[in-house]
């Protein structure tokens, strides 16, 4: 009982110590944020944990997600590590869904939030 209680107060703790910044808001009215702190170099690439917070209630229960990426900043492109759905925004409430399938590497498209993600942390050192 205390490991799940010690297990709790953390996840909590970097909940609150979570300082997301806005990026954009998607074609499709989602709110997304990303946070810098959680940003890492791994070999040549970066990643990161983005939040989106989503315009409706999804079919899984999600009212957002929090996905783990690693962004190529030589080759411009993408994948998606993991995604964890949430049943309040902003990454709150329960987890209602997990997917730890490792996602392609995908090219990023001119002009979209993924281009702009990419320029804001690939410039940092």
């Amino acid at each position: 009982m205390k490991r799940y209680l010690c297990l709790l107060l953390a996840l909590i703790s970097i909940n609150a110590l979570a300082e997301w910044k806005a990026i954009a808001i998607s074609s499709v009215n989602a709110k997304v944020y990303y946070e810098p702190s959680s940003i890492k170099q791994y070999g040549d690439n970066k990643r990161l944990w983005i939040l989106v917070d989503l315009p409706s209630l999804q079919a899984n229960n999600a009212k957002s997600q929090k996905e783990y990426r690693e962004y190529d900043c030589n080759e411009e492109r993408m994948k998606i590590l993991q995604i964890n759905y949430f049943s309040e925004l902003k990454g709150e409430g329960i987890t209602v869904d997990t997917d730890t399938d490792e996602w392609a590497w995908r090219y990023i498209m001119p002009n979209t939030i993924d281009l702009m993600i990419l320029n804001r942390i690939c410039k940092q050192s």
